[in-house]
């Protein structure tokens, strides 16, 4: 499964797909205190990036990949400005 969850922490592993972006974000919205890591993560959806605008939370760790690392330190950047 490339979401594992818990009470404090979503860890997303391998290819995230459009169907886990629906149980990320419900995850997101009762657990408002959770982190995010994504030190294991090769691919998201974009709609588990969305998933992940809609309901920020701290990441922990940033996937492997420079180019997906980078565009999620420019959205997390980006919701602390706001």
């Amino acid at each position: 499964m490339a979401l594992k969850l818990s009470k404090s922490k979503a860890e997303l592993t391998g290819e995230v797909v459009v169907d886990d972006a629906e149980a990320l974000y419900q995850w997101l919205a009762a657990n408002p205190k959770g982190t995010v890591s994504l030190g294991k993560l090769t691919h998201m959806h974009t709609a588990v990036v969305q998933a992940l605008a809609a309901a920020p939370r701290p990441i922990t760790a940033m996937p492997a990949d420079p180019f997906l690392a980078e565009c999620l330190r420019q959205l997390t950047a980006q919701q602390q400005d706001n």
